[in-house]
């Protein structure tokens, strides 16, 4: 047993760290300008190549890699271009929601699978286990979260379980 453990372990490190690469690899062959995108178009010159150098987007790639995986080594993944915070400390706050969340959908589902497996006693918690494995997941998201939507606002107003808006706990 502890062998299949350490295999699986070293098996997830490489999976992270191939995903890890692929990921930075890609955000720089997108043709994609972050620093045209935070300035604007129109941005002096000397502007466009102080914030080149404050991203580091100056160096060579073998260079930034380095410098990101030393970052994501350090729980350092930078400052966050639209709440000019760590990027740590927005996900120390938001985290446990989506933790919430995500338990949230499990539970759900498996009240489905429940559902599924047992047709005549939960006989319409079966009918929407079916909707539910045939709609695509996204959707269903969509339009459960997105309070605009019908179902949102059904379950918080007739149910009152679910806020409009934050965190349930």
């Amino acid at each position: 047993m502890l062998k299949y453990l350490i295999k699986r372990l070293i098996l997830f490190v490489i999976v992270i760290f191939g995903v890890v690469t692929i990921t930075f690899f890609i955000s720089h062959v997108i043709p994609a300008d972050p620093v045209g995108a935070i300035l604007g178009e129109n941005a002096p010159q000397e502007l466009v190549v102080k914030m080149e150098r404050q991203l580091g987007l100056d160096l060579p790639l073998g260079q930034q890699y380095t410098r990101y995986l030393k970052g994501l080594t350090n729980w350092n993944f930078g400052i966050s271009l639209r709440t000019q915070k760590q990027v740590s400390e927005d996900l120390r706050i938001y985290f446990p929601a989506t933790i919430e969340l995500a338990l949230l959908a499990l539970f759900i589902a498996i009240i489905f699978v429940i559902s599924k497996r047992r047709r005549t006693s939960l006989c319409p918690l079966w009918a929407i286990g079916n909707i539910g494995i045939s709609i695509p997941h996204i959707f269903i998201v969509i339009v459960i979260i997105s309070p605009k939507r019908f179902t949102h606002i059904f379950i918080t107003i007739f149910i009152n379980k679910v806020p409009i808006c934050g965190a349930i706990i």
